[in-house]
């Protein structure tokens, strides 16, 4: 009889690895999170530290009890998802949910970086403990991930179309990129004291220059009628030189 249970993420690592280790062991696979944030609420706790609310997930009912009645049957526990931080958070998730189920019984962390039944059995025989610096690191990511579809993605509906989600890496760099903008520009009343200017500079006759230092024209040609012929005695391609013209007259 099996006294050692080995959970992984998936069902294939599952049935491989159950190849490599003998008949003390149990493989079974979490597939997947077995628990998130609610589907249909934030689940971040905002006035509190920004404390996540798990629930379990609805599709993974059978499989959360068949973890339970395995883990309360074993003596030891092995959580071997994949070695990064989800596969790291799916071990904590594990760990929590479970151990009301298993109570003294002991929980390893066990990470391997292939499927081979040396590197199995090593990882196995040298298991370790959850790291939480990992475990948070993906929770911070998942509570922004969660606080900025719920805040900013209805502006979205809004303005664009229903269905779209505002991403937490993509509006922080669209709002950085506008600020700096916004930064950048004059404000309202300065472009209306710069085109009040402009425009006194060229009904008064002042010569007016284009972004090469070309004179477009001045109070020898005739002043604003100068302006208007020159710019039609022009080639039609030399649009830069039009838009010129145009700003300088009509801004």
């Amino acid at each position: 009889m099996a006294t050692k249970l080995v959970i992984v993420e998936s069902p294939a690592k599952a049935k491989s690895i159950g190849k490599f280790l003998g008949k003390e062991y149990k493989v079974l696979a979490s597939k997947g999170h077995i628990r998130d944030l609610p589907e249909h609420a934030i689940g971040v706790d905002i006035e509190h530290g920004f404390e996540p609310k798990y629930v379990l997930s609805k599709d993974k009912t059978k499989t959360v009890i068949e973890l339970k009645k395995a883990a309360k049957e074993s003596e030891e526990i092995f959580l071997a998802p994949d070695p990064d931080r989800e596969g790291e958070a799916i071990a904590w998730h594990l760990h929590e949910t479970l151990l009301p189920a298993a109570k003294d019984k002991t929980f390893y962390r066990v990470q391997y970086n292939e499927i081979t039944p040396r590197a199995v059995r090593e990882a196995i025989a040298h298991p370790g403990q959850i790291d939480m610096d990992r475990v948070n690191a993906q929770q911070a990511r998942r509570v922004l991930d969660r606080i900025v579809g719920y805040m900013v993605s209805p502006m979205l509906w809004r303005r664009i179309r229903r269905g779209l989600s505002a991403g937490r890496v993509q509006s922080v760099a669209l709002r950085l990129l506008a600020e700096r903008e916004r930064a950048d520009r004059p404000s309202d009343r300065q472009a209306r004291r710069h085109h009040k200017h402009l425009r006194n500079e060229i009904l008064g006759g002042t010569v007016c220059h284009d972004g090469g230092g070309r004179r477009l024209a001045g109070e020898q040609e005739g002043g604003t009628e100068g302006v208007r012929q020159d710019a039609q005695s022009r080639s039609p391609h030399d649009g830069d030189v039009v838009r010129r013209k145009a700003q300088c007259l009509f801004a």
